[in-house]
């Protein structure tokens, strides 16, 4: 690189990276030229910020695209063409109404068993989304045996692309460019401009900006019932923030339930909790016997003992070690490994250092002893019982109140104050109040709730 720029970054040098992208070992075909210049120019000098949030998004979903890229038998640096398509964004949607990050339009979505209802957009599921998006690919290279033509297809359909190739009487990209729309022209550039980016961003002093680590170390599971986010804040700990970040195909506040299942993504340090949830809710049900999930092999710190989620750590690599083993030990993956540590390459070297971070505790559920079911009418006393509840790991005993009071059951989608309304004299914080409710331990679905009795 040359001298620094005005702007303390190092100036755009052609003769160093026209080489860099030559000699790139990558699907396609790594060709300089004027356009392949532009998009490379836009990641490393014009939206720096933009590029290294985008680097950063990587520890996100990279792991995630690998794991499924290998089950297909595809090439690994398919990984990039999200970036092209929804700069890792996955609730993005293009001005012709492709959404998700990998840009399915409604038709294409559904042909592969992506769902689109009032409830959730399955574009938006990176789970989802990226197994149909495999399937799409491996059938376009099927038809075209050649990846530029195959991400050409992808982009506009097979059919513009050999209409193309009839009328470039060639099958070599470069040479059906030409024939191909605008956007389709420049779609095998861009591929070539974000593999640079994540292969030499380092060289062009780029930052990644990472993600949260409970957004980078997560593990996802297959349900099959309704589920409230408001329930998964209750069991977890989490914020709505977070559980929607990791969510983001779910549009009201719940996953909808389905006899295929839905995805349930959570930070790895909390998925215990849930197993917990779900297998004291019903020991028996499929729901718990067919989860998707890993185990973890971190051992959780004492509770007065942690003092953030995650601890950062240093590791000396030894002999015989790799990335991969690596990232079993510390409840991560290999790619997390390269990102944290800027690894250009997968080899390590004895001694070396590398940074890792694990969870300082991992969260379980324990659930509150069932207290015995009230079934007073509102002409009737409730009987005095007093009721156990759970404080801190230790039992309590509550005195039942001397008050009148009647149950109502909760209906699906109905609010407390809905509830209050249907009542004299009665607010949200009342209801709040009798029954013990906060902002992280409310009510679901069907659950019994106190009213006090005029």
């Amino acid at each position: 690189m040359n001298a620094n720029s005005p702007n303390n970054y190092p100036e755009y040098d052609k003769t160093e990276v026209m080489p860099r992208v030559q000699r790139m070992q990558t699907i396609v075909q790594p060709k300089y030229t004027t356009t392949v210049e532009g998009y490379i120019k836009g990641y490393t000098m014009r939206n720096r910020e933009k590029s290294e949030r985008i680097l950063g998004r990587a520890a996100k979903y990279f792991p995630m695209f690998e794991k499924y890229l290998k089950e297909a038998g595809l090439p690994e640096d398919l990984k990039y063409l999200s970036v092209v398509e929804s700069a890792l964004v996955p609730k993005a949607v293009s001005r012709v109404g492709a959404g998700g990050l990998w840009q399915f339009m409604p038709a294409t979505g559904a042909s592969y068993g992506l769902k689109i209802d009032r409830y959730m957009d399955d574009r938006s599921c990176p789970h989802k989304s990226t197994q149909a998006a495999m399937k799409h690919l491996a059938k376009l290279y099927k038809r075209f045996q050649n990846w530029e033509l195959a991400m050409a297809a992808y982009n506009s359909g097979g059919g513009r692309v050999n209409r193309a190739i009839k009328m470039a009487r060639s099958k070599n990209f470069w040479k059906v460019q030409k024939y191909l729309p605008r956007e389709t022209r420049n779609y095998v550039p861009a591929f070539i401009a974000a593999t640079y980016l994540y292969k030499y961003y380092n060289v062009h002093e780029l930052s990644p900006i990472y993600p949260e680590l409970d957004l980078q170390l997560t593990e996802s599971m297959r349900i099959y019932e309704y589920l409230s986010f408001q329930k998964i804040e209750e069991v977890t700990g989490l914020s709505r923030y977070m559980v929607e970040e990791l969510n983001p195909s779910y549009d009201r506040g719940f996953i909808p339930s389905d006899y295929n299942g839905n995805y349930l993504t959570l930070p790895k340090r909390v998925m215990p909790s849930m197993r917990d949830y779900f297998q004291s809710k019903n020991p028996d049900s499929p729901q718990v016997a067919a989860m998707d999930v890993s185990p973890i092999y971190v051992k959780a710190a004492a509770r007065n003992e942690a003092k953030s989620l995650y601890f950062k750590s240093e590791y000396t690599v030894a002999r015989g070690d790799n990335l991969e083993t690596l990232g079993k030990i510390f409840s991560c993956t290999s790619n997390h490994l390269m990102l944290w540590n800027r690894l250009t390459t997968r080899e390590l070297t004895p001694g070396q250092q590398l940074t890792v971070y694990y969870p300082s505790e991992i969260v379980r559920f324990r659930p509150r002893p069932a207290h015995i079911p009230v079934e007073a009418l509102p002409s009737l006393p409730m009987k005095k019982i007093d009721q156990p509840t759970i404080i801190n790991d230790q039992e309590i005993i509550i005195k039942a109140p001397t008050e009148k009071f009647a149950t109502y059951r909760l209906k699906r989608y109905e609010s407390l104050l809905e509830v209050a309304e249907k009542y004299k004299n009665v607010t949200v914080k009342n209801i709040m109040d009798w029954n013990g409710f906060s902002r992280k331990n409310m009510p679901s679905p069907g659950d019994n709730i106190k009213i006090m009795s005029n």
